[in-house]
């Protein structure tokens, strides 16, 4: 059976499409189940839905990837229509349960709330369905989640200013809920990346070790590289060829910059990961 994955939200968009365009990311997996990995700000995502002929009702499942509001945002406005259409039906959604811990940007002068806006319990009350995440579960027939990313003691994200706040207190977020998936397809396995705040590079090694995979088919997804260091992309570069990456599709948080420096080092290979882009696999 073909896979078929579908860009529903990313900060660019298809200009032949209908489409709005927003900080934040939103994956259609159709295989046996159709699965909605991330669901955006919330601007975007139904609106976008709509263009793209993508029944809301049709949603088998979602997957939240981590806590921030660009990914769970639209989470409850389509919880809303969803129940608005299925009735009484409960909407099934994976996530890491340190998703909902309380999550900040804090900056030089700025301290900003970039977390969820509806606690975990006015989720349940509004219909959702929660399944836990561990560190490597099966979704459905052929989709399978990762979390709880193992990396070294020293191990320190790629952005200082990503902070959870316990009791006033901030401290680095350590990512515990940064969940990515593997899909198969008919030309291999796949990687679908939310924001990859538990570093590229150790979740490709995680979910090979994890999986037993030694080659990815692709990479699609946001890869949060937008601040590293030309050297560090030169590591996921290398990471790519390690992992023989055929097709890449870098988004969101990945920057401009950086995919340009992957593009021109795998021309062809790379392909734009826009909202409104469609991956027959």
């Amino acid at each position: 059976m073909r896979t078929i994955i579908k860009i529903v939200c990313e900060n660019t968009v298809t200009p032949s499409l209908d489409l709005i365009g927003e900080h934040g990311l939103s994956v259609l997996i159709q295989k046996d189940e159709t699965v909605l990995f991330d669901c955006g700000q919330g601007k975007g995502l139904l609106h976008n839905m709509g263009s793209m002929q993508i029944d809301p009702t049709g949603i088998d499942r979602v997957i939240i990837s981590h806590g921030h509001y660009d990914h769970i945002g639209g989470l409850m406005p389509l919880l809303h229509e969803y129940r608005k259409l299925q009735h009484t039906r409960q909407l099934p959604v994976h996530i890491e349960k340190s998703a909902f811990l309380p999550k900040w940007s804090v900056r030089t002068g700025e301290k900003k709330y970039i977390g969820a806006a509806f606690s975990e319990e006015e989720y349940v009350k509004a219909g959702v369905q929660f399944t836990y995440l561990n560190e490597s579960q099966k979704i459905s027939n052929g989709i399978y989640a990762f979390a709880r990313i193992a990396r070294n003691e020293n191990w320190k994200g790629a952005d200082a200013s990503l902070k959870i706040e316990h009791n006033g207190i901030f401290t680095d977020d350590p990512f515990n809920d940064d969940a990515s998936l593997l899909v198969e397809t008919s030309y291999g396995p796949v990687v679908v990346l939310g924001c990859a705040h538990a570093g590229i590079i150790e979740i490709l090694k995680f979910i090979s070790a994890a999986s037993g995979e030694k080659k990815f088919y692709g990479v699609f997804g946001g890869a949060h590289l937008s601040r590293a260091p030309e050297d560090f992309v030169k590591d996921v570069i290398h990471t790519f060829e390690k992992y023989e990456v055929q097709h890449i599709g870098l988004n969101h948080c990945t920057g401009f910059a950086t995919v340009g420096l992957i593009a021109s080092h795998f021309s062809s290979k790379v392909n734009s990961a826009a909202a409104g882009a469609e991956f027959n696999l």
